[in-house]
């Protein structure tokens, strides 16, 4: 159920009502998607990037993880309490 829809349904509108509504919300829906097209397109005609990641995005710190050092916290334990066995 769309948000129109939805709506309609909140407020006690007919169903010709609901329809309209539908479709307006369909039209906004493509009329933005034309609009984000038009920009790309601009975007790829003036010699940009399209898609992909932005330079400096990538994180390269180092992660501290325990699979590569698994005795650094000590032995790992069970539920019971039990030393688990490596």
């Amino acid at each position: 159920m769309s948000d129109a829809e939805r709506f309609a349904a909140e407020h006690g509108y007919g169903a010709r009502i609901t329809a309209a509504l539908v479709a307006f919300e369909a039209w906004q829906g493509q009329q933005r998607a034309e609009k984000i097209r038009a920009g790309l397109a601009a975007r790829k005609a003036r010699g940009g990037k399209v898609g992909g990641r932005a330079p400096g995005a990538k994180d390269k710190a180092p992660r501290t993880t325990m699979a590569g050092n698994q005795n650094a916290a000590g032995p790992r334990r069970r539920r019971g309490g039990d030393i688990a066995e490596s």
